[in-house]
């Protein structure tokens, strides 16, 4: 029997307008961890749920969904403050946000966000760079160190990802808590840097058609260069002379091959 994806799990949740969350650990497929509802749409995690199904330390991640519900000032590809604050404190070595259509469930993309061994580091800078502003409190994230208070995370994250959301503000929030992260589209979709959400791809039909005209043009005058010299139309002088037209026409039709099927995949 085929293992189910994250995808196959999350087109068939009956309610694409609530926030759904799942654990996926390597070779197993995603377990819903769904938590109670903190409101209407958003949920908590179980925690207690993973740990029954933690193996040792075993390595996992944590998805998540953002439904779209057409709220124009909504960040849907970001972490919100409460997100972060979470993904800090406890042990998952990923975080995954699925940006989704709130009506047709279908993915719209992905953002990843991983833990590097910059991560205790940096965190551990900010502690010292304002002792004041944070308070040391060990947490099941990070072992052998000390980190912000949770409280204190989702205050810092408030700031840049909440209140005055930017993708500026996102990069720099990253490179302060030593994280990586990653924007996935569906395809026929691009990440906005402007709207912070995957909108559909800007003129990527007409772009595609182009390439293709281009290309096929291009192999075609190519062979048709090439064959005068064969067919008997240019003879004597010519014909062993390198026709430097039709091969400038067939390598352009092979570089525009190879980014259409780039684009394809």
């Amino acid at each position: 029997m085929r293992r189910k994806r994250p995808i196959d799990v999350f087109e068939s949740e009956k309610d694409h307008t609530k926030e759904h969350a799942y654990v996926k650990f390597r070779g197993r497929e995603p377990v819903d961890v769904t938590g109670t509802r903190n409101s209407e749409t958003s949920t908590n995690i179980d925690r207690g749920k993973i740990s029954g199904l933690r193996k040792n330390d075993e390595p996992y991640s944590i998805i998540h969904e953002h439904p779209d519900k057409g709220d124009v000032d909504v960040p849907y590809a970001l972490p919100d403050s409460e997100d972060l604050k979470n993904f800090l404190t406890w042990p998952e070595k990923y975080s995954i946000i699925i940006h989704k259509n709130a009506k047709t469930g279908k993915e719209l993309g992905r953002t990843f966000l991983k833990k590097t061994s910059y991560t205790d580091k940096k965190i551990n800078q900010l502690i010292e760079a304002d002792s004041q502003k944070y308070r040391k409190k060990s947490l099941p994230g990070f072992k052998n160190s000390s980190i912000p208070h949770p409280s204190v995370i989702e205050q810092e994250a408030e700031e840049l990802l909440d209140e005055n959301a930017s993708y500026v503000n996102f990069v720099e929030l990253m490179d302060r808590v030593g994280l990586k992260y990653r924007f996935v589209p569906a395809k026929g979709y691009e990440f906005s840097k402007k709207e912070l959400k995957y909108v559909p791809s800007r003129n990527s039909g007409i772009e595609s058609k182009v390439i293709v005209f281009i290309g096929i043009m291009s192999f075609i005058f190519s062979l048709l260069s090439w064959s005068t010299n064969i067919n008997g139309f240019i003879i004597n002088s010519n014909i062993l002379e390198i026709n430097y037209s039709g091969i400038i026409l067939f390598l352009i039709g092979i570089v525009l091959s190879i980014i259409y099927f780039r684009k394809i995949k």
